[in-house]
Formats: C-alpha cells, sequence, structure tokens
C-alpha cells in the first residue's frame, strides 16, 4: 500500500511541475530571415546539378559536398590527364572550372582515342621533324610514338639531305605528350624556355640530359619514378636540391651551372663517375660509393667544396680532377 502511495504522490507533483510551466516555443522567423544564397546543388539520385537558394548558415555544409556558390553553368567536355595513371578520359565540368583544368594540363573537348595531346607547337614540329607526325594540330598517332627509344631535341641533326645541319629553331616550352613515349630510354633536350617537366611515366628512362645554352626557369625535376637510370647529366638547370634516392641504378652524374647546395648520394652506390661545375655544394660524402673511378670538380666562380669523404678503397683507387677539392677519409662531417 506504501508503494502505491509514493507512486501516486510522485504523478501528482510531475503534473503540478508541467502545469506550472509553459511549453517552450521555438521561433524559427530569425531563420526564415537569414540572407538567401545560390548554390549550384548536385542531386546524387538524379546525376543532375541545379541551382537552388539556401540560407547563408547552410553554405558550408553543402560546400563540404561538392556543390558550389553561385548559379550552376553550362557543362563543358574535358579531356582530362591523370597523373597517377598515365592515362587521359573525357569528363564533364563546369565552365566555371575549366580555367583550373587546362592549368593542370588538360584541355577542352573529347579526348581523341588512338592520338596523344600535344599543345606546344615546337614540340610537335620537332616530332614532324623527327618523322613521328606529319599535320600541325596539336595530336599525334600515339602508335607512332609508344615504340620510340630514343629522342633529342633541339640538338644538331641530319637534314633530309643527310648534311649536318644547325640547331633545330624549334624552342619546345611543354612536354605534355611526351608521357606516352612508354619504351624511351635516352631523352635529351636543348631547350631554353622549359619551365616544367613531368617523366613520371617514362619508366625505362635510362639517359637523361637536360642540356640548356641558357639558364632555364626549371626549378624542379621529380624523377622519383624513373628507377631505371643510369646516366643522368644537367646544364644550366637552376636547382636548388634534387632527389635522387629512389635512382639507385644512376651511374653517371653530371651537374654542371647547377646552384645546386646539397647533395645525398648516399643510395646511388652504383656510381662510376661524377662531374660537378660550379655548383654551392660545400660538403661532399662519397664514403659509401665503393665503385667510383672519377670524379670531376671544377668551382671556377666559388670553390666551396674543398673536402670529399670517400673510403680508404676508393682513395687509392679513384681519380679526382680538381683545383681546389682533395678525397679524404675524413671531412669532419
Amino acid at each position: 500500500m506504501k508503494k502505491y502511495f509514493y507512486l501516486l504522490t510522485l504523478s501528482i507533483f510531475l503534473v503540478g511541475s508541467c502545469e506550472k510551466e509553459d511549453d517552450p516555443i521555438i521561433d524559427l522567423s530569425a531563420e526564415k530571415q537569414l540572407p538567401k544564397i545560390e548554390v549550384c546543388h548536385y542531386d546524387s539520385d538524379t546525376d543532375t546539378w541545379k541551382t537552388i537558394n539556401i540560407n547563408e548558415n547552410a553554405l558550408k555544409a553543402h560546400l563540404k559536398h561538392g556543390d558550389y556558390e553561385g548559379q550552376c553553368s553550362d557543362l563543358v567536355n574535358v579531356c582530362h590527364y591523370d597523373k597517377e595513371t598515365g592515362t587521359r578520359e573525357t569528363i564533364s565540368v563546369h565552365e566555371n572550372e575549366l580555367a583550373g583544368h587546362l592549368d593542370h594540363g588538360d584541355y577542352e573537348g573529347e579526348c581523341k582515342e588512338g592520338y596523344t595531346y600535344v599543345p606546344d607547337d615546337p614540340f610537335e614540329k620537332e616530332l614532324i621533324r623527327l618523322g613521328y607526325d606529319d599535320v600541325l594540330d596539336n595530336y599525334v598517332l600515339t602508335s607512332n610514338i609508344n615504340s620510340v627509344t630514343q629522342l633529342l631535341l633541339g640538338f644538331y641533326y641530319y637534314d633530309e639531305n643527310g648534311n649536318w645541319t644547325g640547331i633545330s629553331s624549334n624552342i619546345v616550352e611543354d612536354l605534355t605528350g611526351i608521357e606516352d613515349f612508354k619504351s624511351l630510354s635516352h631523352l635529351q633536350t636543348a631547350t631554353d624556355k622549359l619551365t616544367y617537366i613531368d617523366l613520371s611515366q617514362n619508366i625505362n628512362l635510362k639517359i637523361l640530359g637536360l642540356e640548356h645554352y641558357y639558364s632555364v626557369d626549371l626549378k624542379e625535376i621529380d624523377l622519383s619514378k624513373n628507377i631505371n637510370l643510369e646516366v643522368l647529366s644537367l646544364l644550366n638547370v637552376p636547382l636548388k636540391s634534387i632527389d635522387l634516392s629512389n635512382n639507385v641504378k644512376l651511374e653517371t652524374l653530371g651537374l654542371y651551372q647547377v646552384p645546386i647546395e646539397s647533395l645525398d648520394l648516399s643510395n646511388n652506390v652504383n656510381l662510376i663517375q661524377i662531374q660537378l661545375d660550379n655548383t654551392r655544394i660545400t660538403e661532399l660524402d662519397l664514403s659509401n660509393l665503393f665503385l667510383l673511378k672519377f670524379v670531376g670538380v671544377w668551382d671556377d666562380s666559388y670553390n666551396l667544396l674543398s673536402c670529399i669523404k670517400v673510403s680508404s678503397t676508393v682513395l687509392g683507387t679513384a681519380t679526382l680532377t680538381s683545383s681546389a677539392a682533395s678525397f679524404s677519409t675524413y671531412c669532419g662531417y
């Protein structure tokens, strides 16, 4: 009986409490008065885009899910290049996204199956001169280039009559299209306007020479995918640093007029020959390179490198040509 009394008392207390306290009222008027913003919204159910109006405080959530502020613009086809796979496919993007795609090597329009996109006229003219193309139209048959093993751009060459002629006048600025030279093992350029190069798809590359008559604005080179590289020669390339840790097959290295400040060759145990000309290197540890036969250091303007650390084996067998540097098993670093 006592138990029922307690329950009855509790029920009366709860009812009384509810009667004394007004129910809260949610005022949505403030929400309705917030500024409206136009958003191009993607509807995943219908796979379509449409312009909708939303409250300002909902914008962040829409942007997070792939919508963008403003009215939906017309869709345009773009031939998109995937740097990871080295392939192209046609995708549709909004007009306001087009500029960003063009900046990253895509081009407007549908991809042409069986063709490689070559937007740089001087590069395509070189391909025409070499017999891999015949019409200057920004495209070359992929089948004409995917088995090419050697490509020399901007050097002296034999003309159609077999005469030794001057340097090509085709000053290549953009090597877009080089990614489809899948069999390329030897690439050399002597162009002075190159600002960017992507060799990530040229995994068979063994010899690379970027040798320019004047300094180019090429401040970065990624060779991490070129694991078969054996010879690397750079002339008048304004690099501050270069990562060669993945290039373990490298045998010959030449850096000429390259203002590089440091050089880690600890992984390049197959190096036989190293030549450095007017670099900014102050320390060079070659103590891990037991196959080394020759080192040349020409620092005519700087003479910053005085001691080259080598193993005791190399100390007695390798040749050093330098006006200021010397071999030692101890250099203080």
